[in-house]
């Protein structure tokens, strides 16, 4: 990777469900050599870092401090190794020798940091579920909210394991055993039922009966609203009126003859 002299800001590309960052320029490689004490990072994730002696390229202090921050907002080593200019190798070498113990905890409690931010999206979609946009003959017509049921057990299994989960495991609660099965399929038969009654809802309201007469009626009414004003005007003329009936037959124009 090419290290660059300016440093600018983040553009963001969104897609409906996910925001994908794309890394700003690195600094130049005398940049890496500042105090790493300017990458702030949380209490429980500062560590003591590996002091190494090396050439160009070598894996600061500040480096490693960076690394730590990325990988505790992205939860993605191969993205904190990027954000650095080193390799993954490197950074694994780093982890694994004697003196990167400290550096070793600071990635694990990096990695817990991501996991809970994977956490929060999964509640997100159970509880808001996940977009899903209705077309018809090519044109957007509305949209609806899909729902991940399993989703939402795991998590309550997750969170409450004493109440909802049993014997076996957290998921047990939702599939273990013959409790677990018969368990799975009365829920499955209620949302179900649930779905069912919710898509005819929809599909009544995109579906709704038309009353032929009531619709011509309205046709004609808007047509001799539009109609009115030539009608009126024909009517104060007596050559207009006869040749109106001469073409179209009787009328009556009283209507018309109050304006």
């Amino acid at each position: 990777m090419t290290n660059q002299s300016k440093t600018t800001p983040a553009p963001r590309t969104s897609t409906p469900d996910l925001e994908i960052e794309i890394l700003p320029a690195l600094p130049k490689g005398d940049e890496w050599l500042g105090d790493a004490a300017d990458i702030t990072l949380p209490d429980k994730l500062e560590f003591e870092p590996v002091l190494l002696r090396g050439g160009r390229g070598q894996i600061t202090a500040m480096k490693q401090r960076v690394f730590i921050r990325v990988l505790a907002e992205t939860g993605r080593v191969s993205l904190a190794a990027k954000a650095t200019g080193n390799t993954l190798a490197a950074f694994y070498y780093l982890r694994n020798r004697p003196e990167g113990g400290s550096f070793a905890k600071a990635w694990g409690r990096a990695l817990d940091f991501g996991v809970g931010r994977v956490i929060d999206l999964l509640v997100d979609h159970a509880i808001n579920g996940t977009p899903e946009y209705v077309y018809h003959n090519g044109h957007l017509v509305g949209e609806r909210r899909r729902f991940d049921h399993r989703l939402m057990m795991w998590l309550v299994a997750h969170h409450n394991p004493r109440k909802y989960a049993v014997s076996g495991g957290l998921m047990h609660a939702v599939y273990g055993g013959a409790a677990g099965a018969a368990r799975m399929k009365r829920l499955k038969r209620e949302w179900k039922k649930e779905w069912k009654q919710e898509w005819q809802e929809k599909r009544a309201k995109w579906h709704k009966p038309v009353d032929v007469e009531a619709a011509k009626a309205e046709i004609i009414r808007k047509v001799k609203a539009m109609e009115r004003p030539r009608m009126v005007a024909i009517a104060q003329d007596p050559e207009k009126r006869a040749a109106w009936e001469l073409i179209n037959g009787p009328q009556d124009w009283s209507e018309y003859e109050q304006g």
